[in-house]
């Protein structure tokens, strides 16, 4: 019991001090692991948990979406505007026909996205390194 007590202080603590850019990239990691216990939920025909997990993942996207900046984001929010919307598409049908295949075109940008967002958090000495890696 102390040790899930502790977790769960440690998270609190974590998502209290995060910059706003390590918040975007955990809303990505939830979106993304209940996406994943969602698939496998709709997999095993265990349609409630799916239910749950996809309400989840649109919860995130939907709140992600709301929050664009489209005045000052310009084209980029313009752009994850229009991403965001084809996910809620997609996940909408998928929960609808049970079509994991669906949710699979949903879960490749999600984590390119996340993975965009987790070098963005990256500390200002460490960006020349993951910005180098990548040539």
């Amino acid at each position: 019991m102390l040790a899930n007590q502790a977790i769960n202080q440690y998270r609190q603590n974590h998502i209290q001090f995060a910059s706003p850019v390590e918040l975007v990239a955990m809303l990505y990691d939830k979106a993304i692991m209940q996406l994943t216990v969602a698939r496998e939920r709709m997999v095993e025909s265990d349609l409630e948990a799916k239910c749950i997990a996809m309400v989840k993942v649109i919860d995130i996207l939907t709140e992600l979406q709301v929050v664009l900046d489209k005045e000052r984001g310009g084209d980029i929010a313009v752009k994850l505007d229009a991403l965001y919307t084809y996910m809620l598409e997609q996940l909408t049908l998928a929960n609808y026909h049970n079509d994991p295949e669906r949710i699979d075109a949903v879960m490749g940008p999600l984590q390119e996205l996340r993975d965009a967002w987790r070098v963005l958090a990256q500390p200002a000495a460490a960006m020349p390194a993951a910005v180098g890696a990548g040539r």
